[in-house]
């Protein structure tokens, strides 16, 4: 039997925030979603903190003069780090758990899948959610909460499960794989000690 790490168990606890039908903010939910499996068990889910934290990252958005362009074709990575980094400050803010965004695949090679998993498995062990963007089939943001069975397992705001590890490769412009993880985008979120 294989042992689930605390991160799954929070996965499989806790219901992710779902993004709406016909919004783009997949990077906002992705974000929302890893803040809270990484305060859990210490901080329960709570829907008033939550929603203050969407609030804050919409309210941002709408004053940049971003919102408009994020709801109808979604982030780009500069956009969704900036995003992420702001949203983490705010949860530590609201809850007194200090978070950050740790990168985890920028030195892996764009040929070392494996290499790359390994790391992602690494940290959700650990119990630190991993976020990605996921180019090809999905255009998507995501946040992984462990590996198993040669799958990506994930907490996500459209209600994707898992992806297989075999149709994963390092994003780069001529990759042709189904699901493209962009090695800049994969950051682990940690708390701070």
């Amino acid at each position: 039997m294989v042992q689930r790490s605390a991160l799954q168990e929070a996965a499989e606890r806790l219901l992710p925030y779902h993004q709406g039908r016909f919004d783009s903010l997949c990077g906002l939910y992705s974000v929302l979603n890893a803040i809270q499996l990484a305060q859990w068990p210490m901080l329960e889910r709570n829907a008033h903190r939550s929603r203050r934290l969407f609030q804050h990252g919409i309210a941002t958005l709408e004053h940049r003069g971003l919102l408009h362009h994020a709801m109808k074709h979604g982030m780009d990575e500069p956009m969704w780090t900036w995003l992420t980094d702001l949203l983490l400050a705010e949860a530590g803010r609201l809850s007194g758990t200090r978070l950050h965004r740790l990168p985890i695949l920028q030195k892996i090679k764009r040929s070392d899948l494996d290499g790359a998993i390994a790391r992602i498995d690494r940290h959700t062990r650990m119990g630190e959610p991993v976020l990605v963007e996921l180019a090809g089939s999905y255009q998507h943001y995501t946040t992984i909460v462990g590996v198993s069975d040669n799958r990506l397992l994930l907490f996500d705001s459209y209600g994707y499960r898992w992806i297989s590890a075999i149709s994963c490769e390092l994003g780069h412009h001529h990759a042709t794989a189904r699901h493209r993880i962009a090695r800049s985008s994969a950051a682990a979120v940690c708390r701070r000690r």
